[in-house]
């Protein structure tokens, strides 16, 4: 199971900060663990999720990873072709999220077939 230790790792390869299996000092992984809180609350209050962060689907870690490095952004020194790469994954990440909100777990999405 994924756990928000390793949430917080991958957005900060994802935003740039570190490398994969690198350590990060203590005040960047305090500052990364805040934000993925926040980021949970408010994903929780809008609602677009209804999980909590000792349980989350293994089908939502890259949308929480992309989410988080987007809040991460403006902590860390990230290039602009990097703020681009981003803002994408992020707005991507938030339909996702969004969709498996609205579908409930284990059932079927249903078809529309009118406009």
């Amino acid at each position: 199971m994924i756990t928000d230790t390793d949430i917080v790792s991958k957005a900060l390869v994802r935003v740039g900060v570190k490398s994969i299996g690198d350590a990060v000092d203590s005040a960047t992984q305090s500052t990364a663990s805040e934000a993925l809180e926040s980021l949970h609350a408010t994903l929780q209050r809008e609602p677009v999720l209804d999980w909590e962060l000792d349980s989350i689907p293994p089908e939502a870690v890259q949308s929480l990873v992309d989410e988080l490095a987007w809040e991460l952004r403006n902590d860390f020194d990230v290039p602009t072709e990097k703020l681009i790469s981003l803002q994408a994954a992020q707005a991507n990440a938030r339909r996702n999220l969004q969709l498996q909100y609205q579908i409930p777990q284990g059932a079927d999405p249903v078809p529309i077939e009118s406009f």
